[in-house]
């Protein structure tokens, strides 16, 4: 399961890094519509739709790594990227949880070092994530999807940002810490920097409505090369 948390944690972050891509080739597009220059929006726009390929790709992965994972997230529909990855952190989040304890008793760990301040053993850390994880289900779980099972995005953003506030507790951040430390405890190591990196990884792909009103000239794509015109043609039939 480790391994496989690992490959979850990258497609995570791959996914993250495609739609931060896929924002800044928004922003290169628009910024190349303010000015004459028409190849230059071609090599853009190109660049945007290479963007929005690899972006499926890795979505694409982490489909499939949910499936594998857990059968019943693999059988439901899930409509939102940002709710997938909401029940795929919690998953592993709950995972690595499990697996840090598993590793603090089956290592030669020195557990006075971690455990300072108002957590005094495994059992307290795990009882704080589980509190907080099954609170943030009881304010947000009902809530995500509208009536007619449309998803409510501003609910799941706050979902994970309660799940991001469980790394702020400063106790638990000092385990993790101390954890990632000590490469010579492999499993506790693995285990903490995972956790500490899905507490701070979310997908916001929320529509931003104010990069879709720009006002190009329409004579720029037209004026285009034809053999440009049809290399983006190209693309998008790629798609």
């Amino acid at each position: 399961m480790t391994g496989s948390m690992d490959v979850l944690v990258h497609t995570l972050r791959s996914v993250r890094h495609g739609a931060s891509e896929i924002r800044y080739r928004q922003d290169a597009v628009l910024a190349e519509l303010t000015s004459p220059r028409a190849m230059s929006v071609a090599i853009a726009t190109v660049q945007l739709h290479d963007a929005v390929d690899s972006f499926e790709t890795a979505v694409g992965h982490l489909q499939a790594i949910a499936a594998e994972l857990d059968c019943d997230l693999g059988r439901r529909m899930i409509a939102s990227l940002g709710e997938l990855v909401l029940h795929l952190r919690v998953f592993a989040i709950l995972s690595q949880i499990e697996q840090l304890a598993q590793a603090i008793h089956s290592a030669d760990v020195e557990i006075c070092a971690l455990f300072t301040g108002r957590l005094r053993s495994i059992g307290e850390v795990s009882a704080l994530v589980y509190e907080q994880i099954t609170r943030m289900w009881l304010d947000y779980g009902h809530l995500i999807r509208a009536p007619g099972g449309s998803i409510r995005r501003d609910v799941v953003r706050e979902a994970h940002r309660a799940l991001t506030l469980i790394g702020s507790d400063p106790d638990f951040m000092y385990v993790l810490r101390i954890g990632m430390a000590h490469p010579d405890w492999p499993g506790v190591f693995c285990a903490c920097a995972n956790l500490a990196e899905l507490l701070a990884l979310t997908v916001d792909l929320e529509s931003d409505a104010a990069r879709f009103q720009a006002n190009p000239d329409p004579e720029l794509i037209d004026d285009l090369p034809a053999s440009v015109r049809a290399g983006i043609r190209r693309d998008e039939r790629k798609r």
